[in-house]
């Protein structure tokens, strides 16, 4: 019986019949978006969580929900944390924008997006905190800036960071999107980091490794803060925008690759105020 050509004729038309890699990216098939900040909506304290899930946050402290200045049409909103001082301890002087609830349990894998822009005069050399993420693993996580490199901590301790300064880190004049990733698979690479701008294509700042589990904790209260902290965090003195968390709780889809980054990018770069 000839059998093989059989096989290997519904083989292809399998493989052709699977939809692409590349076109689930592009429809946001493959990537599980579980909380979105965009702030367009938002008003007074309350922040809608637009992705669906009802993760909606608080804004704290002396930040605020204001229209992005220089803005064109179509108006936009972000969050205006310009009140706050860069510096050590300076996290009191400003606010931040702050989810906390229960039931989101275990994720494999995660990725948490953002957008920042700097107030003029102040410059990121004295370092600032972006996100906190806690209630995920025994000590928080967070996302930082020192001296002009992006850095990854959990609790006191150091996971990613890249060695070389970027200028696009230490601008004034510019949004800046940042991303950080972490595949869950517990293997080389599982770690990554990744910077972008309106002007400038998504690119890996660092790729780094970690064997502990970064969001394994069980079902139980997860916040995430964006913006300043307690008044020991360092502040970041500008305006916040669009910021989002993809998580699986069993597949490493939650870890965006360059790719989708770049789409995720795509998505807000197209605003006039990008």
């Amino acid at each position: 019986m000839r059998l093989l050509p059989l096989f290997a004729y519904l083989a292809a038309l399998a493989l052709f019949a699977l939809p692409s890699r590349a076109a689930a990216i592009e429809d946001g098939a493959e990537m599980p978006l579980q909380l979105r900040y965009d702030f367009a909506d938002a008003s007074g304290q309350s922040v809608p969580d637009v992705s669906g899930h009802g993760r909606n946050g608080v804004v704290t402290g002396k930040a605020r929900i204001a229209p992005i200045p220089g803005a064109t049409a179509p108006r936009r909103n972000a969050l205006d944390n310009t009140a706050a001082v860069m510096g050590s301890a300076t996290g009191g002087t400003g606010g931040s924008v702050r989810y906390a609830g229960a039931g989101w349990g275990p994720q494999k894998a995660f990725t948490v997006t953002m957008w920042f822009h700097t107030s003029p005069g102040q410059p990121l050399a004295q370092g600032t905190r972006l996100w906190e993420l806690h209630g995920i693993a025994p000590k928080h996580l967070l996302l930082g800036i020192n001296q002009g490199r992006l850095t990854v901590n959990l609790g006191d301790r150091s996971l990613l960071s890249h060695t070389t300064p970027r200028p696009l880190l230490q601008e004034t004049d510019k949004w800046v999107f940042v991303a950080f990733a972490y595949d869950g698979t517990y293997e080389r690479d599982n770690l990554r980091l990744f910077i972008g701008s309106g002007t400038d294509p998504i690119q890996a700042l660092a790729i780094g490794t970690t064997a502990e589990p970064l969001w394994a904790k069980p079902a139980g209260k997860v916040e995430l803060v964006v913006g300043s902290n307690t008044a020991n965090g360092r502040a970041l003195s500008g305006w916040i925008d669009d910021v989002r968390v993809y998580s699986h709780d069993n597949e490493t889809t939650g870890a965006l690759v360059l790719s989708e980054c770049q789409t995720v990018l795509d998505e807000r770069a197209v605003s006039s105020t990008r």
